[in-house]
């Protein structure tokens, strides 16, 4: 039987090529987009940067254009960073990458940088104490989530008084102990607490001071006053007759004190269901009673005996004039 075929040289064979393994290639560096050559680089093959401590791996995901796209495989060298040097031309199936926080794009080198800029991701906080369903340590919640709030914790509770505790799950909280009133110098029981107006004024730097060695504060007047609690008014020139209105409210061991130096005169005025006992005479209940000063030097020293309405004189110097 013969045969129309032309004789043929098997060393030169032309057909189906044997498909060829993924292979892995050694360098100093990172790959680029121009490490593109089909002889050297096929699908799949594997680049190792041993330049990197550890070593980066990419594989070759895309060939398209002569334009190579070496995709990274493992962690990074430099902790939080990962740079794509390879940015294949816009087309179809392609997607944009927008500059942003933590992304930035050169374009003139076809390199997109991915930057954690949070840091670590932390897995778990130790807490001081917790109650279930708390736990120690508190666990981030399936978003990667602790809830930390603040609160107080009641007094001698904390011994250096400021803790943190876990009374729910994937979260805890600051706790700042209130203070309490020691015999002794006692660390264990400071704590957070506030101040009677009454008796302390505290600044916008939180600075305290007690009001007054007589706990009063003093006030030198030339102009008609409401009056308030724990003060004390000095009426001075240039004021004239001038009227002061007792405290619309007060509580019982309220002091209030009242002294004319270099004023006309001063008045001390009810509201209605107020009234002064000035020894054993009472001035008349409610707006129509009053106590006038007669002369320079004169003054009076009140203390509330019930809330809101009735005083009474401690001590008065001068002829005072009771309405």
């Amino acid at each position: 039987m013969s045969s129309s075929l032309p004789n043929q040289n098997p060393l030169n064979y032309v057909g189906t090529r044997a498909t060829r393994p993924p292979q892995q290639h050694y360098h100093s560096r990172a790959p680029l987009t121009t490490d593109n050559s089909y002889s050297l680089y096929r699908l799949g093959d594997e680049w190792l940067n041993q330049a990197a401590i550890p070593g980066d791996w990419y594989k070759l995901v895309s060939n398209k254009v002569n334009i190579a796209i070496w995709l990274p495989m493992t962690q990074p060298s430099t902790p939080g960073i990962m740079t794509i040097n390879t940015i294949p031309p816009d087309g179809v199936g392609d997607f944009d990458i927008l500059a942003g926080p933590g992304i930035t794009i050169t374009p003139g080198v076809n390199q997109i940088t991915i930057s954690a800029t949070g840091g670590i991701a932390t897995g778990s906080f130790n807490v001081d104490a917790f109650t279930a369903p708390g736990t120690d340590p508190v666990l981030p919640n399936g978003l990667g989530q602790v809830t930390i709030t603040g609160a107080q914790a009641t007094a001698n509770t904390i011994p250096n008084s400021i803790q943190t505790n876990s009374i729910a799950a994937n979260s805890f909280q600051i706790e700042i102990q209130r203070s309490a009133a020691q015999v002794l110098s006692t660390p264990a029981a400071n704590g957070v607490s506030h101040y009677n107006a009454a008796d302390f004024t505290v600044d916008v730097n939180g600075f305290v001071s007690i009001i007054g060695a007589s706990g009063l504060v003093w006030n030198l007047i030339t102009v008609n006053t409401v009056g308030v609690t724990n003060n004390g008014y000095i009426a001075v020139s240039p004021g004239g007759a001038l009227t002061v209105s007792l405290p619309a409210i007060s509580a019982v061991g309220d002091i209030f004190e009242l002294v004319l130096d270099g004023a006309a005169s001063w008045q001390l005025t009810q509201a209605a269901g107020q009234q002064v006992r000035y020894g054993n005479v009472t001035t008349t209940l409610g707006a129509g009673g009053s106590v006038s000063s007669t002369a320079q030097g004169d003054a009076i020293r009140l203390v509330c005996r019930a809330a809101n309405t009735l005083w009474t004189a401690l001590s008065w110097i001068g002829n005072l004039t009771i309405v």
